[in-house]
């Protein structure tokens, strides 16, 4: 259980590395699939409403 606890700064390293390649990268190609997430989303919560 010790070990679980020794690699905490990995994690923050992960979340940072992952913040900053998210704010430039996913604007490139990643772009689309947020995009294509989002209609989704909408026709989701559209579709749950009844409404199409």
């Amino acid at each position: 259980m010790a070990t679980n606890r020794t690699p905490p700064e990995d994690d923050q390293d992960t979340s940072k590395e992952e913040d900053q390649a998210a704010e430039s990268p996913v604007v490139t190609a990643p772009r689309r699939g947020l995009v294509i997430v989002d209609l989704s989303h909408a026709q989701a919560c559209a579709y749950a409403r009844g409404q199409d």
